[in-house]
């Protein structure tokens, strides 16, 4: 059986109320993954990314480790939240 847990993918360094976000990257994700938002005080967000953006504003698929990325992920945010992703890791 399957056992889930979730992989911190970034910090969030700015953010805008549209779900628009400035993303310090620690672990690879891409377009379509279904993350989830830890912001102090309030409950979990769940939510997918949208779309992605490098720092010259070029669409990408995927953010790789130690890059900051542009994200969109419909939700505000604010700085400093955390937004990991799902796992499901097999025994």
């Amino acid at each position: 059986m399957a056992t889930e847990t979730h992989r911190f993918i970034g910090k969030v360094l700015t953010a805008a109320d549209d779900g628009d976000m400035l993303m310090e990257v620690r672990n690879k994700c891409q377009v379509g993954d279904p993350v989830e938002i830890l912001s102090p005080g309030q409950a979990i967000q769940k939510t997918s990314i949208e779309n992605m953006r490098d720092n010259e504003g070029n669409p990408i698929q995927i953010a790789q480790p130690n890059t900051r990325a542009y994200l969109n992920l419909g939700l505000a945010t604010q700085p400093n939240d955390l937004i990991r992703k799902p796992v499901v890791v097999e025994p």
